[in-house]
């Protein structure tokens, strides 16, 4: 693995690796694929400007630190905006097997565990954070 830093503001070590980047590329791959025309973001790459109202946001390794420790709080985030507001977000957990995901009406948790579903998805009372309900608009 190649450990590299950013440079950022009060920040003296702020690492991004290999697997940051080559994450975050795959991600954008696979959301290109089937949306070519919205735009993304991502903290690795910057952004693919298009004139879209959507635009998608990518964090592939939220918690980089965690992850070259091998300690289990770190994630993947990807979010959907529309016209500069959230609409839906996503973060998976990969080492623990949890994956959190919200549209604006609903927060939902599936735990895969042993790369099994363990059937405990529980639906949760919408959050104020989102404002638009992405299936009126998407």
């Amino acid at each position: 693995m190649n450990i590299d830093t950013k440079i950022k503001q009060r920040m003296r070590f702020d690492p991004v690796t290999n697997v940051d980047r080559e994450t975050e590329l795959l991600l954008r791959n696979k959301i290109q694929e089937v949306y070519p025309t919205r735009a993304i973001t991502g903290e690795e790459w910057g952004r693919l400007a298009d004139n879209s109202p959507f635009e998608w946001i990518i964090d592939p390794i939220d918690g980089t630190r965690p992850f070259l420790c091998g300690l289990p709080v770190w994630g993947c985030l990807i979010g959907l905006l529309y016209e500069g507001k959230a609409v839906m977000g996503m973060m998976s957990q990969p080492y623990t097997g949890d994956r959190f995901w919200s549209d604006g009406q609903i927060v939902v948790l599936w735990v895969f565990r042993n790369h099994e579903n363990e059937d405990k998805t529980r639906s949760y009372a919408s959050s104020s954070y989102f404002t638009c309900n992405c299936s009126k608009i998407c």
